[in-house]
């Protein structure tokens, strides 16, 4: 009868240790093709420590003295080898919500990806074209970018504006606005007794700048505009909204469209 820890010749020749080994060092040597097996364990072993065994689902797993069990599942298809880097850090699993930083997406095709709350910052995108890729405040559909560099923050909308009119338009104006927050048209058409040194339409848009001085720059379209071009400018209100405003002292006239391309450097 063998003591515990004693070899003990199997039928097999295998030596078989029942109990348990005590060691300060352990060191297995075998013949070419040697193997270290973990049998299949039903439940989970009694064990004060750090276990190493194959559950019931012949995952490599890891118990440790807290009760918690940590298991790599391998599928079954084929041979794979997975490599890491001669580096410190984390694996980033594909659930996992944690942030991805210091990295770049060069020539490659990003389709149906969705960015949310996040901004692209001193970053490069390259030689790649991003298709239904969505960002923050908005979308960028079915669009090419090509070698471009990103400073800062950059964020895209192709949400219309909206105005509202005020004194400057007169009573019963009316405002139409075609374009996104960054370039488009808008259409004034005074209403009665147009009020002097006055703001003439408010514009929100659709998103949000990091600061509430923004340039906005503005050409005549027609020729009402600019024919009284010299009245107007337009200047950031809040971080989402802007103005055109007649700053002359003299009100525009009744009943008149006036057109203005409008182009926004916000970011």
């Amino acid at each position: 009868m063998a003591k515990e820890g004693e070899p003990v010749l199997m039928e097999t020749d295998e030596p078989y240790f029942p109990g348990t080994i005590s060691a300060p060092n352990i060191q297995l040597y075998g013949e070419t093709g040697a193997y270290i097996g973990l049998p299949v364990q039903s439940a989970a072993p009694t064990f004060a420590g750090t276990a190493i065994y194959a559950d019931n689902r012949k995952r490599f797993t890891i118990l440790q003295d807290d009760g918690n069990s940590r298991s790599l599942s391998f599928p079954e298809k084929s041979d794979r080898v997975y490599s890491f880097p001669d580096a410190d850090g984390t694996v980033l699993l594909t659930d996992d919500s944690s942030a991805i930083t210091n990295k770049s997406i060069s020539s490659s095709s990003l389709s149906g990806v969705t960015i949310l709350g996040a901004s692209i910052s001193s970053s490069s995108i390259s030689g790649g074209t991003a298709s239904s890729l969505a960002l923050t405040g908005g979308s960028l559909s079915t669009a090419s970018i090509v070698t471009p560099t990103i400073s800062g923050t950059m964020k895209f909308s192709t949400a219309t504006p909206t105005g509202v009119t005020s004194t400057g338009a007169g009573s019963g104006a009316s405002v139409t606005i075609v374009g996104n927050s960054y370039v488009g048209t808008i259409s004034v058409t005074t209403g009665s007794s147009p009020a002097s040194s006055a703001v003439v339409v408010t514009v929100t848009m659709p998103i949000s700048f990091s600061s509430s001085t923004f340039p906005v720059i503005l050409t005549a379209r027609n020729q009402n505009v600019l024919t009284d071009f010299a009245k107007f400018y337009a200047s950031s209100a809040t971080t989402s909204t802007w103005t055109i405003t007649n700053g002359n002292t003299s009100g525009l006239t009744s009943g008149r469209v006036y057109l203005f391309n409008y182009l926004v450097l916000g970011s």
